[in-house]
């Protein structure tokens, strides 16, 4: 009788998607809860002057969980893909950022994208000095 590796099972596949699904789940009911679901039609800032974008830029909440929504994305993908993981992160981000702009809480900023492409341009740059370290030391360990 043969068994079935657990990899190639639904569930295994289920399990690699897990924690990209609820991480997204959280991301995109954590406005309207936080607002009391309260709708509100804000405007939307599509110009910001010079020191607003500076204080942007800093915005670690942004830069840490847009990072961290890619490399799940790519981990998700098996790294073979980083720029659809890139991709759709920034798309999320822009979907993210026009769902605040219905609750009373948030603010569609156009420069709160800013912080999140330094998070996915970091989250790439961690990915890639990884594939390069990775492959070195698999490149090291079949020279032996």
């Amino acid at each position: 009788m043969s068994v079935i590796p657990a990899t190639t099972t639904f569930f295994s596949k289920s399990r690699r998607w897990l924690p990209l699904a609820i991480f997204v789940a959280i991301a995109v009911v954590y406005e309207p809860v936080r607002s009391g679901f309260t709708l509100a039609n804000q405007s939307r800032e599509l110009m910001s002057d010079w020191e607003r974008v500076k204080g942007a830029i800093f915005n670690l909440r942004h830069i840490i969980a847009y990072g961290l929504l890619c490399l799940l994305l790519a981990v998700t993908f098996r790294n073979s893909r980083l720029v659809t993981a890139m991709a759709v992160t920034f798309l999320f981000s822009i979907l993210m950022a026009i769902e605040q702009s219905f609750f009373t809480t948030g603010n569609c900023r156009l420069r709160d994208l800013i912080p999140n492409l330094l998070g996915i341009g970091l989250a790439a740059g961690i990915l890639l000095i990884g594939r390069f370290f990775s492959s070195r030391l698999h490149r090291f360990k079949t020279s032996d």
